[in-house]
């Protein structure tokens, strides 16, 4: 059996369960006896059968059910039910209908609640405050719902958020506590600590003591502020020199197989001449592309839940590049991973190659104060399965192209 003591977790109280079923699951998977010749497949079952993710609707629907105690079954319970308790919660917690679009008319906000099978941490944060979630509640929805990491402590608005949540304040206190950290000032008096100690403790800070009064919030913000670097500008750099890397590999790599853009010259390809959609080529071979040459809707596959906003297209690339989006630790997974492939180390063994990923993506994420691998997260999983596979870049493809085919599989 695999030793799944080699993905060394930091598992906490909200995640084990998940994670170790998480981990079950890719046991099964990797130690059957065909598994070399039916990896793809085998893994796109295991994630079309077994990872798939809860319907944020349903999830929420079963949470308004409980909070509010509806005596009639669950079953019988219409929509509109449901529509109605968000309105009046939102209207009673003045909460805002969006974070960025204010203006948003009521009705569509709230079938967007109901609509969207998988929402980011934003939609979670905003039915924190129009529900008055507890923080636990909050924590769930985003561990357990959206299967994403729990606060991050290094992100000061979601440090904010748990902080008013911790303390049922309303959105309004948190607009002001934002409003506090984005006009600190270097000679701000929050403690007396000197750099090298606000450094350590930002990192090692008792979460506890950050959430315990105003001013213990306000001494960590000011230490995220001008002692470190927020989560988001580590993972914007961090982006940035693996994208760096990749073209230096995958311009190796297409040399190799004679694939310059110009087959006369290939010899001369260099790093400069990757663009975005040599990228996405390389990794999504296998899915369909429109008249217009972009990748088919992932609505379309069979994994649009478990895979939804993790592809690395051209698109997205360049949107960050362009400073349009921010990188998340999906982007940096997927370009480590293509790394690792364009460089040759897919002909290693693959438990060795696995390793050796796991340690730089995990080094990576936590420069970044983002949380390690989590094998709870079905992409994430997958990631590592295909790293176990002998042929890494082939069965990602094929997964890829597997979830837009019909029939059984």
């Amino acid at each position: 059996m695999t030793d799944w003591t080699l993905f060394n977790l930091n598992r906490s109280p909200h995640t084990i369960d998940f994670t170790q079923r998480a981990l079950y699951n890719l046991d099964q998977i990797l130690n059957r006896s065909d598994y070399d010749n039916k990896d793809a497949e085998y893994i796109f079952a295991c994630l079309r059968d077994n990872m798939t993710i809860i319907s944020f609707p349903y999830y929420l629907k079963r949470y308004l059910y409980l909070q509010a105690e509806i005596d009639i079954p669950f079953s019988r319970v219409e929509d509109r039910v449901y529509y109605d308790i968000v309105k009046y919660a939102f209207s009673e917690h003045h909460a805002p209908k969006d974070f960025k679009n204010p203006h948003i008319k009521w009705d569509t906000r709230v079938r967007r609640f109901f609509n969207t099978n998988t929402v980011k941490r934003e939609t979670i944060f905003l039915l924190g405050f129009g529900l008055d979630m507890s923080e636990e509640d909050v924590s769930d929805f985003l561990t357990k719902v959206i299967l994403e990491e729990d606060f991050n402590m290094q992100n000061p608005q979601e440090v904010i958020y748990r902080y008013c949540f911790h303390h049922h304040y309303r959105y309004l206190t948190a607009r002001k506590l934002l409003t506090i950290y984005e006009e600190m000032t270097p000679d701000a008096l929050y403690g007396s600590a000197s750099c090298e100690d606000r450094e350590k403790k930002a990192d090692q800070a008792d979460i506890s003591l950050i959430l315990q009064d105003e001013q213990s919030l306000l001494s960590h913000l000011y230490t995220l502020r001008y002692h470190t670097h927020d989560s988001e500008s580590h993972t914007q750099k961090e982006f940035l020199a693996l994208y760096k890397r990749a073209r230096l590999a995958v311009s190796h790599m297409l040399t190799a197989y004679g694939e310059s853009h110009d087959e006369s010259d290939y010899k001369k390809l260099t790093p400069d001449m990757i663009k975005p959609a040599d990228i996405e080529k390389i990794l999504y071979s296998g899915i369909p592309t429109t008249n217009k040459g972009n990748l088919e809707q992932m609505s379309r596959s069979r994994l649009s839940e478990q895979f939804h906003n993790k592809r690395l297209s051209r698109q997205r690339i360049s949107a960050i590049l362009a400073d349009r989006n921010k990188a998340d630790r999906f982007d940096l997974i997927s370009l480590l991973f293509l790394i690792y492939v364009a460089e040759g180390i897919e002909e290693d063994w693959p438990v060795d190659r696995y390793l050796r990923f796991r340690d730089e993506i995990n080094e990576t994420l936590t420069r970044c104060h983002l949380m390690k691998l989590y094998p709870t997260n079905p992409y994430e999983s997958f990631i590592l399965m295909c790293l176990l596979s002998e042929e890494p870049l082939s069965v990602y493809s094929d997964v890829f192209e597997l979830s837009y085919q019909t029939g059984d599989i």
